[in-house]
């Protein structure tokens, strides 16, 4: 299977870190309908598209159609979705916070069903799903988690994880009612984005300068990366299956160095504490009483403590799929914060 000159692609999430760049990528040849829950992030993403290519990207811009939207409206779903040839959901909310469990569900696992349930009746040629590694058990002893490593339950998994676990059982119900598709399962993502959301917020952690780094470690992934391996894997000969994306196992430590030297600035060269982050904790559980928001979680505090080892090889194996250096995956990010003021 290859695109043809035609083809028509449907994406939700198009104002997101993945999304956006899955926009830029698929701009340049083919006409794309975007759906947004809100209009006004657009304008980051045009920001984004001048930023990768200066003199083609209005003509690269022209080529989608944005459609205001929420996942949960299946009328509007079915209507959009119609005469779409592939669909890429890379639309998420992403929380460790208790208070949007609710939330996290109704977009993540029942906007997920919805949007399944409309594929299988709109006669689309293929479908992808942007899960997350966060959908896979824990494996012991620290071992390396594979695509065959099982979800369980436990009190440790967050409201995020539960979620994307959820929404990855219906996407697999889909495809044994015979929808086609792929599921990637990328790693923490970095690249050009709003440095104050989601990953990119260890970027502004530490080129404002903070000292101190977490003792554990985690596993990256650049998002162009994740962009170009799953738009492979929707052009190629490859059905119903699910590809880690991962490029780098590494220290939180190694990864805040190689960010401060691509920055200029001075690594972090203190270590996080149990007893600093018990402090952090406590103290922001105590302020919630005077309706500030809590910003450390049980779930934060976790990963900053833990190894997490994750198996990027089978794309490479499948495809020939080559993910790039995370030291220029780390610059390219840098470069487009300071291009943009952004920090």
């Amino acid at each position: 299977m290859n695109f043809d000159s035609n083809s028509r692609f449907f994406i939700t999430g198009g104002t997101g870190l993945v999304g956006s760049h899955f926009l830029f990528s698929l701009s340049e040849k083919y006409k794309i309908k975007a759906l947004t829950r809100n209009p006004k992030r657009c304008a980051q993403v045009k920001s984004l598209f001048e930023y990768y290519d200066p003199e083609n990207f209005e003509s690269r811009w022209a080529n989608i159609e944005w459609v205001q939207g929420d996942l949960n409206d299946i009328p509007q779903l079915e209507e959009e979705v119609k005469g779409s040839d592939y669909v890429i959901h890379a639309a998420a909310f992403v929380s460790f916070q208790r208070r949007d469990f609710n939330e996290l569900l109704r977009i993540n696992f029942e906007g997920t069903r919805n949007l399944i349930n409309v594929c299988l009746v709109s006669n689309i040629k293929k479908f992808l799903h942007i899960s997350s590694v966060s959908v896979f058990g824990k494996p012991e002893n620290g071992n390396m988690i594979t695509e065959n490593n099982k979800w369980k339950n436990s009190p440790e998994n967050s409201g995020y994880a539960n979620s994307k676990y959820l929404a990855e059982r219906e996407v697999w119900r889909g495809f044994e009612e015979g929808l086609d598709g792929v599921i990637v399962n990328p790693s923490i993502i970095f690249g050009p984005g709003n440095p104050m959301e989601s990953s990119n917020k260890l970027f502004s952690n530490v080129l404002k300068g903070s000292k101190y780094y977490p003792p554990g470690g985690n596993a990256f992934v650049d998002v162009r990366d994740v962009v170009d391996a799953s738009i492979q894997l929707l052009e190629k000969d490859i059905h119903k299956e699910q590809f880690i994306l991962n490029a780098l196992n590494t220290s939180y430590k190694n990864i805040f160095e190689q960010i401060a030297k691509r920055g200029g600035i001075h690594s972090p060269s203190k270590t996080i504490t149990r007893g600093m982050t018990r402090m952090i904790y406590f103290t922001e559980t105590m302020l919630k009483l005077f309706g500030r928001k809590q910003k450390l979680t049980k779930e934060n505090i976790r990963s900053m403590f833990k190894t997490s080892l994750f198996d990027g090889s089978k794309v490479e194996s499948s495809i020939g799929f080559k993910y790039r250096d995370m030291d220029e995956t780390i610059e390219n990010s840098i470069q487009y914060f300071r291009k943009k003021k952004l920090l």
